[in-house]
């Protein structure tokens, strides 16, 4: 049996049962479109939906009264409004952001029920454990597909403006500002945003620029500016 670990919590008397079937990728969507006077079709590009699944699983109880209580924890464990992190024991290395879509029992008795819970992935990514923090400029990802980094800069001497480029996808983000000394900026790619020393300054993003991922494998990112302390934070993924 698989041990199963949802929003940091795990309970002894739940288990994954061994009929698993977990999908190997997320779900694949493609853009097609057809060609006037040819043979076919034209793809476009692929893209991945949700990854969606069904769990067994088993709890043990006591008796009926133990059950019924048990049949509460697991409801107020496993229900929530927001994704949560999904560990298996048996991938214990892979993070996926999950809700529980439904719990369904399917046989029951006075020390057991056994049941199939959906889950649901609406971000079809795996991610790892814990996020990687690399200060520098060269930026190993171990992971399969490129992934959103939040970028901190802390000035160690004034500058007019920042620019970093990833030169493996070839995409500079610039930022337009007066900095002085110990000035820090902060500039998160996934959600496009820009704090300096915590205030948001969106208006400080010249909007010609582009904000970039850090792709697998080796990436090296270039600045302008020498005089301050780069630290890149991201979480690697897989498919």
């Amino acid at each position: 049996m698989v041990e199963m670990e949802f929003n940091g919590i795990s309970k002894s008397f739940f288990k994954i049962l061994k009929d698993e079937t977990r999908p190997i990728s997320p779900e694949i969507k493609r853009s097609v479109f057809t060609n006037a006077n040819r043979h076919g079709y034209r793809v476009g590009k692929m893209l991945f939906g949700a990854r969606t699944w069904q769990e067994p699983f088993i709890i043990y109880s006591k008796g009926f009264e133990d059950l019924q209580k048990k049949k509460e924890e697991i409801a107020e464990w496993l229900i929530h409004q927001d994704a949560k992190e999904l560990i298996f024991s048996d991938e214990a290395d892979r993070v996926y952001l999950a809700r529980i879509d439904g719990i369904n029992p399917q046989e029951e008795s006075a020390f057991y029920l056994k049941g199939i819970m959906t889950i649901i992935c609406h971000d079809p990514f795996k991610y790892a454990l814990v996020p990687e923090k690399i200060t520098g400029l060269q930026i190993d990802n171990k992971g399969k597909i490129e992934t959103p980094c939040i970028i901190n800069v802390n000035f160690t001497a004034a500058a007019n403006e920042f620019r970093v480029r990833n030169t493996t996808s070839n995409k500079e983000a610039r930022i337009i500002w007066n900095f002085i000394r110990n000035d820090r900026l902060e500039i998160d790619m996934s959600r496009r945003k820009i704090l300096i020393n915590g205030h948001l300054r969106m208006t400080s993003f010249d909007f010609r620029s582009q904000m970039f991922s850090i792709m697998p494998g080796r990436n090296v990112l270039t600045s302008n500016v020498a005089a301050a302390n780069i630290e890149t934070t991201f979480r690697e993924r897989w498919k």
